[in-house]
């Protein structure tokens, strides 16, 4: 019985442990997803620019169109 009452506590003690680590975590700001998301977007952009460039130009279709101008 004091076996298992030793690892009830020990348990309990690591779980605490546990919950105390993840509240003393930073967490991330707004500022660091927004920058994510910006990159994110430049990245999908020139992808987009790329391709429509080099399978088709202005030409290409309504994509490659909304695209120049996002990009001017």
């Amino acid at each position: 019985m004091q076996l298992s009452a030793s690892r009830e506590n020990t348990m309990r003690d690591m779980a605490h442990r546990r919950r105390t680590a993840v509240a003393r975590r930073s967490h991330g700001t707004g500022l660091e997803y927004g920058l994510i998301a910006a990159a994110l977007a430049v990245a999908i952009v020139t992808v987009v620019a790329g391709l429509s460039a080099r399978f088709g130009g202005a030409e290409s279709g309504p994509i490659a169109s909304a695209v120049e101008r996002v990009i001017r």
